[in-house]
């Protein structure tokens, strides 16, 4: 069972990049690589700004490689708690920006000629259970009043029967990575820069000096689009941003193909939807969402995916191909942060907290970034005010506040007084557990060769206790979702030092 790579990373073929080296000086530095950042830098370097894009790994191996792809404005059921949250006014400009970014990945599709499997579809939410009927109707309230065109249907396309949906046409889907990976062309036409494997270690927020692990950076202006923002001070971003982790699945379909796109009402979450290119046609499914590092064994999930696969898909024989997980960022009002990292840093700017709904959210932040940079008029920026991290207050959102603060505080707890102490010894090849040795809290993990590897069991970000995570082999934070390998370097952040490791001579020095 792989979970690392997915479908799309199956079928695409990643260009080039070289490593970031030396002292140069440019308009704009965009940290991170996927469709955010790559979306923005395009935007940028088409106005002539020279434009320098820093990824710590590969273009698009984050959350965009991981992602259902769903290019819509149908977010599950966000309109009607947004109009009781944050009134229908407000609610009316989440939905302008969405509906504009869709709009641009139209246009860049269509003037750059991308083959990106884009393909016009209907997205609906469902359900099993009348119980939940009465959520659709006010749905379809909520965009009547937003004056947004979508329709309630007792059956849709699903071959299993339900009770009702609501359905938003018009929408669409695509290969994520065929997608970025011909937007990089474009902006490297546009003369933009791309360098890969170049990790920020640090960011000078008042000099605009980045400092990579190949040389130093000079910028005017700063983007951090790393899903989750690294640099959470000024602005405490560590107590207002989660991050939240999903599970798909690719399952080869040649005779079958699903039409729609779904997603239920209620918990656990499926969604699902089919993909067709050159190869055939492929059933995507998956859902099953938590927050991150509060699942220590994520075989159970895939194995609960596959079961809903046999039982709402029974005439598909295929065995599951591909297994994969994904981690997207939550803000406490469950809108996107897209602006100025704060007013201390006005050349500093964020774009985080899509809430698992990217594609259109991440093309409307990229269009608000780059637009906010250039000074230039833009009809999106009527709804800039809406996404400002600046809006944040300590009574804001008060339920998820104290749910975040308290998770935080568990977790601290469970550092200082219920980690059992353990006996080395005892950890099984492939095996990873958090122990008491000497005074100390550590990691210590057993390789396949028997070999050991122990590292102070804290994540480096802001010292939250890890977690280990059986089928990923990682080194999971409950508190702000950042990730570490087996090795201890850095997986996912927020946290961009690797763990501080222990030498093992042997076990009994341990």
């Amino acid at each position: 069972m792989n979970q690392s790579f997915s479908y799309w990373m199956e079928t695409s073929t990643p260009p080039e990049f070289p490593a970031y080296q030396g002292d140069q000086s440019c308009d704009v530095a965009v940290i991170g690589g996927g469709l955010t950042g790559i979306t923005t830098a395009t935007l940028l370097a088409q106005k002539g700004l020279r434009t320098v894009v820093l990824e710590a790994n590969k273009v698009g191996s984050g959350t965009t490689s991981k992602t259902t792809a769903k290019i819509t404005i149908q977010h599950s059921l966000k309109y009607q708690q947004y109009i009781r949250g944050i009134g229908t006014e407000n609610t009316a400009m989440y939905a302008k920006a969405n509906l504009i970014g869709f709009e641009l990945i139209q246009q860049l599709i269509k003037e750059n000629n991308i083959d990106c499997d884009y393909t016009t579809d209907t997205a609906y939410v469902y359900t099993l259970e009348e119980k939940h009927l009465n959520k659709l109707e006010n749905e379809k309230k909520a965009y009547d009043k937003l004056k947004l065109e979508s329709y309630l249907a007792d059956q849709c396309k699903l071959p299993f029967p339900i009770s009702g949906a609501f359905a938003v046409p018009k929408q669409a889907y695509f290969h994520p990575l065929k997608y970025l990976y011909a937007l990089t062309e474009v902006l490297r036409k546009s003369k933009g820069e791309i360098y890969e494997h170049s990790h920020v270690k640090t960011v000078d927020k008042e000099s605009g000096v980045v400092h990579v692990n190949g040389g130093t950076l000079h910028a005017k202006h700063i983007i951090l689009a790393t899903n989750y923002p690294f640099l959470d001070m000024p602005g405490y971003y560590f107590i207002r941003i989660f991050q939240m982790r999903s599970y798909l699945t690719q399952t080869q379909t040649p005779d079958y193909a699903l039409q729609g796109m779904y997603i239920n009402v209620g918990n656990p979450v499926h969604t699902m939807r089919s993909h067709g290119d050159a190869t055939g046609n492929h059933l995507l499914l998956g859902g099953y969402n938590h927050k991150t590092g509060h699942q220590k064994n994520e075989k159970p999930i895939y194995e609960k995916i596959d079961l809903v696969k046999q039982n709402y898909f029974p005439f598909i024989k295929n065995p599951t191909n591909r297994y994969w997980s994904t981690q997207d960022s939550v803000t406490l009002d469950h809108l996107p942060y897209i602006g100025r990292l704060s007013a201390q840093t006005p050349n500093v700017f964020i774009a985080t907290g899509y809430d698992k709904w990217g594609m259109t959210n991440s093309a409307a932040a990229a269009l608000i970034l780059a637009h906010e940079i250039t000074t230039e008029k833009h009809p999106i920026m009527e709804t800039k005010g809406l996404f400002s991290p600046a809006r944040f207050t300590p009574g804001a959102a008060a339920k998820e506040f104290l749910f975040l603060g308290a998770d935080a505080v568990k977790e601290y707890t469970l550092t200082g007084l219920t980690i059992p102490k353990g006996d080395i010894d005892k950890i099984r090849k492939g095996e990873g557990k958090v122990i008491r040795s000497d005074g100390q809290i550590i990691a210590v993990y057993r390789d396949e060769n028997g070999d050991l590897s122990a590292f102070d069991a804290h994540c480096t970000h802001r010292m939250c206790p890890l977690t280990f995570n059986k089928t990923e082999k990682s080194w999971d934070c409950p508190c702000h979702g950042s990730r570490f390998d087996v090795n201890g370097d850095v997986i996912s952040g927020p946290a961009v030092e690797p763990l501080k490791k222990y030498t093992i001579k042997s076990q009994d020095d341990v």
